[in-house]
């Protein structure tokens, strides 16, 4: 038997241990396949959509046209903290006008 399968097993016994009630075995299963779902969101989000679109076909034309939305990405996420949230307010009309403008 490999490892995997030995993983496998040990955290299906853990989800079903949900039917003897709530108990940290099933907390701790279903915490990993949480963070484990997440983690693969992440990926096939950065590579199927992030990583072309910022190096894709914009880099070769224009390095300026790649940095743009990289730099209004960084302006967005300085809405965080609530000394820099008047700096994202660029992008967040951006954004708005973007979408009104494709809704009109």
């Amino acid at each position: 038997m490999s490892a995997g399968t030995l993983v496998a097993a040990i955290l299906t016994f853990m989800v079903w241990s949900y039917l003897l009630g709530d108990n940290p075995a099933f907390r701790i299963a279903e915490h990993l396949f949480v963070g484990t779902a997440i983690g693969y969101a992440v990926l096939v989000a950065w590579f199927n959509v992030v990583q072309p679109a910022l190096f894709g076909a914009a880099v070769p034309q224009s390095p300026v046209l790649a940095a743009v939305p990289l730099a209004l990405c960084l302006l967005l996420m300085a809405r965080i903290r609530a000394a820099w949230s008047a700096i994202g307010n660029i992008p967040v009309a951006f954004l708005l006008g973007v979408g009104a403008a494709l809704a009109v």
